[in-house]
Order: structure tokens, then sequence, then C-alpha cells
């Protein structure tokens, strides 16, 4: 059976304080209210950026939205997975579509899951509703024709039915790469709806392709972009090594057409060594391109000068430090009669050069550690001067203190970067029962002792017992299940007992103490008269101290007796 996750919350949206607020002047006519429960079940599994930084930046949030269809009022309630209220609220009278977004708060906000709700109703005698939200499931485009070296590709629409059901706008933006990507490229490319002539990288093997969806604007509130919430998905194709591509195939001694540069592009990374990797440069002649010039002056290169190559590259030639250097490039094409290609607005590209080392990816658990002393991190990082073997350091200020701790990194690969994972111990611990936000800073140092700039994640402890596993199976007929759980609690408490209940609001009594069970233990539903009907399980654990878990649900299946 799949495991199903739930996050229960009981929410008014109207009159909303903190994380939540309107958009819109209430209409008149009175108010009801609405409790509504949003259901985080299993669902298609996406096929998403494997990247360290795929690690939330924060604990994940969850927004949701409601919208009366009729006068366009607005509310909405912005606040950490987790969190529960069981007071009732109220909303103007009226018919309601109401959206929630799951996502990893940082920059851009990660969307992981999505679900709508349509024509709810909000009457004077009040309305309940369950919202199941799903993982976000984006198939990426890819070219249907042979990608080439340098060369020209494009990738089709998403279809907009698609998009609208995950909850994502019809344009989005594309980035493309000769390695796996290692973090997330936000607004590589200006979204758009398809991504036609774009210019591949050179060299040859795969061409790793990452796609950036973007939250519909239903979901975006005022103050923020539309490109502020964000959902990452990747595919590869095979890329070829470069052609020459001729459009004529016999040429004259005549010919005097200059070639012309059609796209320049380079990395937008910082660069620690000379010889640059990501440089792209596609032009196009009657008779076909020779060779491709990268220079630092906008003076064209002498015929027989060096940098002259096929297919494009460039290796600077000045010096490199770890401040920044912006140098300005300029692309040339040339074609067999030696005719040059002439400079325009898009032949020049500038490019920054910094041999400091880099941290490239930074992850915390996105869900609340119980131990603050044993905190997961990983870091992974890049470095440019000295052996290449890196070493790194936790911190939680943005400073780094005189004599930190730093700790041995894994030698980099030609496939992954130097790493570190371990447990990190917070300076301080909260008290028993509190959640605390610990905000951990990292950083990496090379062998010729150059420091990078610190990434910052946050994490989160509390120490009240952590349920990670709850099944539900229903007997053939009538209102019995089969439970069984599973759950971890802080060091030096143990499994003090459980709860079974019908709703997500904590219970005083019915709890079952004692140790874990190891079996399946029986929980009929009470209630029920009609059949076949699906029903809502809450399970929370207590711990030896007395502290009680966040619930986690389930969903069961009754068939009539028999």
């Amino acid at each position: 059976m799949r495991k199903i996750f739930w996050l229960f919350m009981m929410l008014l949206l109207a009159a909303c304080g903190g994380g939540g607020g309107t958009s819109a002047d209430a209409p008149a006519g009175g108010k009801g209210t609405l409790a509504l429960e949003v259901v985080k079940a299993a669902g298609p599994v996406a096929k998403t950026v494997a990247a360290p930084t795929a690690v939330p930046a924060s604990p994940g949030r969850v927004r949701v939205v409601v919208t009366e269809t009729t006068t366009g009022y607005r509310a909405y309630v912005d606040q950490a997975l987790g969190v529960t209220t069981t007071a009732n609220f109220s909303l103007p009278l009226g018919t309601y579509t109401v959206e929630a977004v799951l996502y990893e708060k940082g920059y851009p906000n990660v969307v992981t899951d999505y679900g709508i709700a349509n024509n709810v109703a909000v009457g004077q005698t009040g309305n309940s509703a369950a919202l199941a939200v799903a993982p976000v499931a984006v198939t990426l485009p890819v070219p249907t024709d042979p990608v080439y070296s340098g060369g020209s590709y494009s990738v089709a629409a998403v279809p907009a039915a698609d998009l609208l059901a995950a909850g994502l706008q019809e344009k989005w933006s594309l980035a493309s790469s000769t390695s796996a990507f290692i973090g997330r490229k936000h607004l590589a490319q200006a979204p758009s709806a398809t991504h036609l002539t774009m210019t591949a990288p050179t060299g040859s093997g795969t061409m790793y392709l990452q796609g950036e969806f973007f939250a519909k604007a239903s979901l975006i509130n005022p103050g923020e972009a539309a490109t502020d919430f964000a959902f990452f998905t990747g595919d590869s194709v095979v890329l070829n090594a470069a052609g020459l591509p001729v459009d004529v195939t016999h040429l004259g001694i005549s010919d005097t057409q200059k070639p012309v540069v059609k796209s320049f592009s380079v990395p937008g990374e910082k660069q620690g060594v000379a010889n640059v990797l990501g440089i792209s440069v596609l032009a196009t002649d009657n008779g076909g391109v020779k060779d491709y010039a990268i220079t630092t002056s906008d003076t064209e290169p002498a015929a027989n000068s060096t940098d002259w190559k096929y297919p494009a590259s460039f290796s600077y030639g000045g010096p490199i430090s770890d401040s920044d250097t912006v140098v300005t490039l300029y692309a040339w094409a040339r074609d067999f009669n030696n005719n040059v290609s002439l400079q325009s607005a898009a032949t020049s590209r500038q490019i920054v050069f910094n041999n400091s080392p880099v941290v490239t990816g930074f992850g915390v658990p996105s869900a609340a550690v119980i131990d603050g002393t044993k905190i997961p991190v990983t870091i992974f990082g890049k470095g440019y001067a000295g052996t290449g073997i890196l070493e790194c350091a936790i911190t939680e200020t943005d400073t780094l203190p005189a004599d930190p701790t730093w700790l041995p990194m894994s030698a980099p690969t030609l496939t992954k970067p130097a790493t570190y994972t371990g447990l990190y111990s917070a300076l301080n611990t909260p008290a028993e029962g509190v959640k605390m936000v610990v905000k951990l800073y990292a950083w990496v140092k090379d062998s010729a002792g150059k420091i990078s700039p610190a990434v910052s994640r946050t994490a989160a402890v509390h120490d009240i017992p952590q349920i990670t596993a709850f099944t539900a199976t229903p007997a053939p007929a009538g209102t019995t299940v089969s439970i069984t759980m599973d759950a971890v609690v802080a060091s030096g408490r143990t499994f003090g007992g459980y709860a079974v209940t019908t709703t997500n609001v904590q219970p005083e009594t019915g709890w079952v103490m004692g140790a874990k069970p190891t079996t399946p233990v029986p929980f009929t539903y009470p209630g029920v008269t009609s059949f076949p009907v699906t029903k809502a399980l809450y399970l929370w654990v207590k711990d030896s101290a007395g502290y009680v878990s966040l619930p986690q649900g389930t969903l069961a299946t009754f068939m009539a007796p028999e």
C-alpha cells in the first residue's frame, strides 16, 4: 500500500492574521464558515532535476488561495507546513475556487505540489471540503531533430491544459549544458511558450536540458513577481559533433558576401580558469562558415591570427584573481573566401573571471530535525586554485570567525564536485517541546587559502515525536481497519503511546499508552451508516515526556457489512 502523507488544516481565509490576507473588499451579503482539509497524497513521479540544491532552503510552506467566482473576492493563507488551526473563520457567502500549493522557500520559491477544487460553496450554515494536492509533474519537451555542437535546436510547447492542471503558467524558461546540472538555473532564458532556434552548447556526448515553469497568476500575491514561484524538471538528448553549415555547395571566387553571426552566448557563471567552456557561436553564410574567432578587441582579427578556430573556443590570456575581472568578448565568423562578419549588438558579450572557490550546493533537511546536535548537512564545492582539494566550514553567522573548524571534503571528479556530508551541532538547542529555527552558512576554502562567499540555508529543530509510517488497511466489509505505525522520538525518551482519531484536532482522551505496537492493531470507525464510503483517519504519537507529534493521516474505504 502506498505511503500517503497528509497535511491537515482547519482554515478560514477571510480574517487571517500574520500569514494570510485578502486582496479585495469583502462583498455584502453575509458570511459563512469554511473548514478546509488539505490532503497531500501520493501522485505521479515527476522527472525532477537531481541536484544538491534540490534540498529546500528552508522548511516547506503551504499557500492556500480562495477566489469567489462571481465577485473575484480573494483570500489566502501562507504558513509553514505542519502549522494547524482549529478555529473556524468566516468568508463572504458565495461559490469559491480553492487552490493550494506546497513549496520550498528560497529564490525562487520551488513548487512541489498543487491542487484545485472548483465550485466550493460557502453558505450561512457553513461548509467543509477536502482539497487534494499532488506532486507537480511536467514532461519536458526535447528536440525532435538531431542536435549538433553549437547548432540551432527547438523545443515545442507544453500542452496548455497540462500546465493549467499543474498550476503553472504557459510560458517557461529553458537552460542547456553539456554537464548534468548541479543547481537550478533561474531565468536562464526569458519565459516563452516555445523555445525556437536555441543555440546548443559546444561539445559532443549529452546535452542536458532544464525547464523552469512558473506558478500561475492566481497563486501570486500583490508585490510578488510572476517568476517568484517555480517548478524545475530536466531531460537530456544526444549532442552530436559539429558539422560545417553549408547553404550553397558551389561558390565562385567572386563571392564577397560576409557571414552573419546569428547568436553568441557565454556562460553566466564566473569563470575560475582561462579556458572557457560553454561558449557558443552560430553564423550563416551563402557558401558556408569556415571558422570563428573570439577576441577581447572589437578590431577584426588578422587572417593568420591563432584566434580563428572551428568550432569556436576561447582562452583568456589575462590575470585571474579572487577579485572580479569583467572582460568583453567579441565573436567573428569567416567564410571560405575569408570574408569576415561585422560587429553588431549580437556579437559582443561580457564574462567575469574570478578564481575564488564556490559553494555550488548546500543542503539541509526540509522537515524539522528532532536533535539539534545532529542536523544532517551536505555541501558541494568547486575550486580553481591550488590542488583542487577543498575544505568546508559551517557557521551560524554570515561573518566567518577567525578560527573556524575546517572539514575535509571528498576530492572532485569529472562528474562530481567536492562533497562533504555530515552532522552539524547547533550552538544552542531549544527548550523541550519548543521549535527553533537555525540559519546556517556554508563556506569552502581551497588549498591556496582562498575562501568562497557564504551560502545560507535554514533548518528547524523540534523535539516532538515524528511519525515515519502510518497505514490503515480496511477489512473486506464493515468499518474496522488494521493499523500499522512507526515513529521516532528524541534521544533519552521512549514511545509513550498513540491515538487514532477521525478529525485533525489533537485528542485529550482515547490514548493507548505503552510501547509501540509491533503488529497491526484494529480500529473501528464510528457512526458509518452508508456504504461504500471513504473516511479519513489521523494518527498521533506521544513520547515518554508527554510531547505529542503532528498528525499524519490516511484514507480508508469501507464496504457494507455482509
